[in-house]
């Protein structure tokens, strides 16, 4: 499904998806004609080291955002999204400017009856959940 995502030339009319297994998540499920796709800038350009060391690191230090959004992906049971894209999701054609697209997702599936039940909802469950917000928030707004 990843490599059927569309690729971006222009991103208006589309949110840039953070790089964490959560949005991660959320572009999966959209599906390939709401999930877009920008080669990633080389992040050697946009780091620069100061010459100071930071605190020692551990293990999950080592690991690369696509590693770590990798496993949060595995353990939803979906498909590892491929590395240097930067990933973007549609938002419906009639979705006003002035509000964040993802920030409305987000409110919907904390306030979806399988996330609030106690113990929350599993890394299995978090897909379901996502499909019922963004299919409801496409069919009202699209």
């Amino acid at each position: 499904m990843w490599a059927d995502a569309i690729e971006l030339n222009e991103t208006t009319g589309w949110a840039e998806l953070n790089d964490h297994g959560w949005d991660a998540v959320k572009g999966w499920v959209a599906g390939p004609l709401n999930l877009g796709r920008r080669p990633q800038e080389d992040i050697a350009h946009r780091i620069q080291v100061e010459g100071q060391r930071g605190p020692a690191s551990t293990d999950r230090d080592s690991e690369t955002p696509d590693e770590v959004v990798n496993a949060h992906l595995r353990s939803a049971r979906i498909s590892e999204r491929p590395p240097g894209y930067s990933w973007y999701i549609r938002a419906p054609r009639q979705w006003p400017a002035d509000r964040d697209f993802l920030a409305a997702i987000d409110y919907e599936v904390q306030g979806s009856d399988l996330v609030r039940e106690p113990g929350g909802v599993t890394p299995t469950q978090l897909p379901a959940v996502f499909r019922d917000v963004l299919t409801d928030l496409y069919t009202r707004w699209d």
